[in-house]
């Protein structure tokens, strides 16, 4: 962990991990990117305060896009920094950043643990309520207590669109819990990496919203996902709910041409033979 970085103690029933600091790497990419996008960006936008503002805000939104883990106080938590961001990626100190997201990990995983203990609870589908499924225009919560009941309607959601999809509640219970737990464990993996690949994509979009950047791992798997959706099976692929689902078809590709495939198809398992 690097010096300067300080963390919120870990909170009952949250499983300590390895805080995550950045490396020489990411602290020297840092200022070759902040070079690059200030001095030949089309948008000559100078580094100062309100970049700072601004990327401050983005990166929240970069990993909570949906308002379901931060609370208007852990935005506020770091305010006393919103102005010092460009000073810190022109020095590659990034210490605002990581520590943003170590709180975010603390979030997500007090979130998946409050989320399980809904469903070993059991749900109750009686009584009128309900669901705003798009929150990216939504207010931050404002207490702990607002987000308990932002997430048992979510569980609730979640639980009845598969029930009237026809879902028995153990199957329903299997594939939630699944679910839940997957997005904690997901960020138990990060590496500084990663980190910092959000963080400065958050940075460069400050400059026009159809700039990033992409770290060398996820440039190669972008090329590869390219390179599979439009020579492989011929086919453009998205995930909807728990399932994988065709979203187009390449015309000319191995799938258009056999026929037994169309938009819309849901895949549910392949075939190795």
């Amino acid at each position: 962990m690097c010096a300067g970085l300080t963390l919120t103690p870990a909170q009952p029933g949250i499983r300590p991990v390895e805080p995550i600091g950045p490396g020489a790497i990411q602290q020297e990419s840092a200022q070759v990117v902040n070079q690059l996008l200030s001095r030949y960006h089309y948008n000559d936008r100078a580094s100062g305060d309100d970049l700072s503002r601004a990327a401050y805000e983005a990166y929240f939104d970069a990993l909570d896009p949906q308002r379901y883990y931060f609370t208007r106080e852990d935005i506020d938590a770091f305010a006393d920094r919103r102005t010092r961001l460009d000073d810190e990626v022109s020095t590659g100190r990034l210490e605002t950043a990581y520590a943003i997201f170590e709180r975010y990990r603390e979030r997500v995983q007090a979130r998946s643990d409050y989320a399980l203990q809904l469903l070993d609870q059991g749900l109750d589908f009686e009584g009128d309520a309900t669901f705003q499924t798009d929150r990216s225009e939504a207010d931050w919560a404002v207490s702990e207590q607002a987000l308990d009941r932002l997430w048992k309607r979510r569980v609730t959601h979640d639980a009845l669109k598969q029930k009237l999809s026809g879902r028995d509640m153990d199957a329903i219970k299997e594939s939630l819990r699944g679910r839940y737990e997957r997005v904690a464990r997901t960020l138990d993996q990060y590496e500084a990496e990663d980190v910092f690949q959000t963080f400065m994509s958050a940075w460069a979009g400050e400059y026009d919203p159809h700039s990033s950047y992409m770290s060398p791992r996820r440039s190669e798997n972008f090329d590869i996902n390219m390179r599979l959706s439009l020579e492989g099976i011929g086919a453009l692929l998205g995930s909807e709910g728990d399932f994988v689902e065709i979203v187009e078809l390449i015309p000319g590709g191995p799938a258009a041409r056999s026929g037994e495939l169309s938009a819309g198809d849901r895949i549910v398992g392949v075939g190795q033979s």
